[in-house]
Formats: structure tokens, sequence, C-alpha cells
């Protein structure tokens, strides 16, 4: 049985792959807030070792989203980002397995 499920991260190391989402899971949607309101942010998202789009700018106090069919999230292929700097925060949305 499935259940809506949303994963929040708001502390990283910046330049650092880190998991988003660890258990299996379908992902839907991915949003990236900027909280810092002076300064721009790259983001990259990854499945495994694939990246989903390539180094995405942020705008100071902007959100990025990434709307995605059914991205499939397992132990062994984690969705996972990576930032240039602190002041982010990353929420993904889909359904828990």
């Amino acid at each position: 049985m499935s259940t809506s499920t949303a994963w929040s991260l708001t502390a990283y190391t910046p330049d650092t792959w880190t998991p988003l989402v660890q258990v299996p899971a379908d992902v839907t949607s991915i949003i990236v807030t900027n909280t810092d309101l002076l300064n721009d942010k790259l983001v990259q998202v990854r499945l495994g070792a694939a990246e989903i789009a390539g180094a995405q700018l942020v705008p100071a106090g902007d959100a990025l989203k990434l709307d995605i069919k059914a991205l499939p999230v397992s132990a062994a292929s984690q969705l996972q980002i990576k930032a240039d700097a602190a002041g982010l925060h990353f929420t993904a949305a889909g359904l828990a397995q």
C-alpha cells in the first residue's frame, strides 16, 4: 500500500551530495526554496548516479519546482541533492511504498 508523503531537508553540507529521499517511493514533485534574499544558489538533483537535470539556478528569495511524472526511488538508488551554498530548503512529495 502506498502513502502520500513529503520529505524535507534544510541542513546539508554545500557541494556535497546529500540524500533527500532514501526509502522506496515514487516521487512526483521536488520544490527547492531559496531562503537567502540576496544571493542566487545553484542546485543539482540526481537519482542514484544519474542527474535529473543539470545545475539549476534558484534566484534569491524564489523557488524552483520540478514536476515529475513518477521518479522511482529505492534504497539502492536514492534521490540526492547538491547545492553550492547553504540557504536552500528542499521538499520532495510522492507516494512512499
